[in-house]
């Protein structure tokens, strides 16, 4: 009885692992849907819905500035997550510097 109560918890597992996450966006399906401005394309986006999960990848130190490679989810698209990566670069003394 224990062993068998012990496969079935196994498949459950399975079974709820191999559920399809929800999509962040839906596809298109019509051209009448496909939004006609920036406003009417981010319309009902919820940015704080999921979150960012941001990995700092590598980070250095050169000329008084501090540069770190980064990457990012932007959301979740046919059941998996997709990142972004992107530099971002500061200078290292903090204060308003113009813009490099």
């Amino acid at each position: 009885m224990l062993k068998s109560a012990g496969l079935f918890s196994i498949f459950l597992i399975f079974c709820v692992l191999a559920l399809p996450a929800k999509d962040t966006f839906s596809p298109y399906t019509r051209a009448d849907e496909v939004p006609q401005s920036a406003n009417a394309l981010w319309k009902g986006y919820d940015s704080k819905a999921e979150p960012l999960e941001v990995k700092v990848h590598h980070e250095w130190k050169e000329g008084g500035v501090i540069s770190r490679l980064v990457s990012f989810k932007v959301g979740t698209f046919k059941g998996a997550g997709a990142r972004i990566a992107a530099y971002y670069c500061f200078p290292e003394n903090g204060k308003k510097n113009p813009a490099f």
